[in-house]
């Protein structure tokens, strides 16, 4: 298979992000290497997707985690750049949290590697303290120790 360009493997991005919005994982499944790496640079005992998949069955669990979880309300690309097959997105998601029935708005930041036309890896990093104060789990007015 052919290398792709940068802008090929942003529109791929961009096709799977809308899909996603939408509940369609498809898109997202049919771009992804077989022997892809997921992380979510998120500590799992907080967020159960959180850590590293491996494959295409380690995507599809650590996507449908998120799905029963989260309903997803907006996924907006603020900014995606690029540099050979390597392309960084900066997004603002709205989601809401089935469990604690609040709403959450967050900035992610998405590392995709990609060979080929296929992501071969994505490493995902939100504030992962500010997430759980909205969603309750930790209080809005940590003390700081000195």
């Amino acid at each position: 298979m052919a290398a792709t360009s940068v802008e090929e493997n942003k529109a791929t991005l961009r096709r799977m992000i809308v899909a996603y919005e939408s509940g369609d994982f498809a898109p997202i499944y049919e771009a992804l290497d077989e022997d892809v790496v997921w992380a979510s640079n998120s500590l799992a005992n907080h967020y159960r997707f959180g850590g590293v998949r491996r494959g295409r069955a380690g995507v599809v669990e650590a996507l449908s985690m998120i799905a029963a979880d989260y309903e997803i309300s907006r996924y907006e690309v603020v900014e995606m750049i690029g540099e050979g097959d390597v392309i960084w997105a900066t997004s603002m998601l709205s989601l809401f949290d089935r469990r604690t029935a609040r709403p959450l708005v967050f900035p992610l930041v998405n590392r995709w590697q990609f060979k080929d036309g296929r992501i071969v890896s994505c490493s995902e990093f939100f504030d992962t303290a500010a997430v759980l104060q909205q969603q309750g789990r930790i209080p809005q007015d940590l003390p700081l120790k000195a």
